[in-house]
């Protein structure tokens, strides 16, 4: 066997696995990563006024007026 076959059987042994592996890995990531979107998106509906942001407000600096 040539080295260039050799070099192609250990890409297909490694290679192929690990860019699978990392693929499947990034995919589990972002399905979660949506889901807790969703989930974020859902609290916020619920509680339109959340306690940081009234403490936001609470603590914001008064807008000057216009004489």
């Amino acid at each position: 066997m040539t080295p260039y076959e050799n070099l192609r059987i250990v890409i297909w042994v490694f290679g192929i696995p690990t860019i699978i592996a990392l693929t499947v890995r990034a995919a589990k990531k972002m399905r979660a990563i949506r889901q807790r979107h969703e989930e974020l998106l859902a609290e916020e509906a619920a509680n339109p006024k959340s306690s940081l942001q009234a403490l936001s407000e609470l603590y914001a600096e008064p807008k000057k007026q216009k004489r």
